[in-house]
């Protein structure tokens, strides 16, 4: 049901204060005239009328939450619903591992590393997953430390929880690799990069974003040779200034492979 304006006489202005009542499939404003002796209001009243816009957390002034979770949960589908129902799907991937079992490893994994919460970048399927494979991601953790003792690894592994389900050897191959192409940029913007985008700690992601901004600000040339050096200048003006790498990072490891495929394809084609 849409809202309807209807005019009221003209002479007269009136004004409007919303009740908001809460429907069974919706919400339900229901708008009240009041006279008032400001004639710069324009004489209109509303009906009740039903919507579907998600109902938003607000405080007790009535003011929106300002985070990332401004949405109130259903009655029905929480995010210990979610968790439960996680649990109970990819336990059949783990035969070896019961659902109590991961339970347990869950509120390890948490102890382990406090970031790692479910929210736009971790589903609850990852967390499950991480957790049923708890000694792989326990020693994946103190590769990170070793490897990369000023940034924090809790954030990393939080930002991009498929770190922790890596081969070991692989990972640190790789860490060696991206702290290699990464070098030029300097300690403090290394660590500024990696905080905000995890998914370069992929050697591929690192190469893809150093040839992107070569590839924006020319400073590449032919061959090999002057991919090497539009690498080298691309990693100091990172150094220089780290936000160039939001318009330039990889669009694939944004996405994480959510989107349909044939849209990468279109979108990363100046990328290949």
């Amino acid at each position: 049901m849409w809202s309807h304006l209807s005019r009221t006489k003209p002479s007269k202005a009136v004004m409007c204060r919303e009740t908001r009542l809460q429907g069974r499939n919706g919400s339900r404003t229901l708008a009240l005239a009041k006279d008032s002796d400001n004639s710069n209001n324009l004489p209109w009243a509303t009906v009740e009328y039903y919507t579907k816009k998600q109902e938003r957390l607000m405080d007790k002034f009535g003011n929106l939450i300002h985070n990332e979770r401004t949405v109130k949960e259903p009655a029905a589908w929480t995010h210990d619903a979610k968790m439960a129902f996680a649990i109970q799907v990819l336990a059949r991937e783990f035969p070896n591992v019961t659902e109590e079992e991961l339970r347990k490893r869950l509120l390890q994994l948490q102890a382990l590393l406090p970031d790692l919460k479910p929210g736009p970048s971790v589903k609850p399927a990852d967390l499950v997953r991480v957790a049923a494979r708890l000694h792989t991601a326990a020693e994946n953790l103190l590769i990170l430390r070793d490897e990369l003792p000023n940034l924090n690894v809790s954030c990393l592994a939080s930002g991009w929880p498929q770190l922790l389900l890596a081969d070991p050897e692989r990972l640190t191959t790789d860490l060696q690799e991206v702290k290699s192409l990464l070098s030029g940029c300097g300690p403090a913007a290394f660590r500024e990069l990696l905080e905000e985008f995890p998914h370069l700690l992929l050697p591929a992601n690192a190469v893809a974003l150093l040839d992107n901004v070569a590839r924006l600000f020319e400073l590449g040339g032919e061959g090999e040779d002057g991919r090497e050096l539009g690498r080298t200048r691309a990693a100091q003006m990172l150094g220089s200034q780290p936000s160039l790498a939001r318009s330039a990072v990889p669009l694939v490891s944004q996405t994480r492979g959510e989107r349909d495929p044939e849209y990468l394809a279109d979108t990363t084609r100046a990328e290949v």
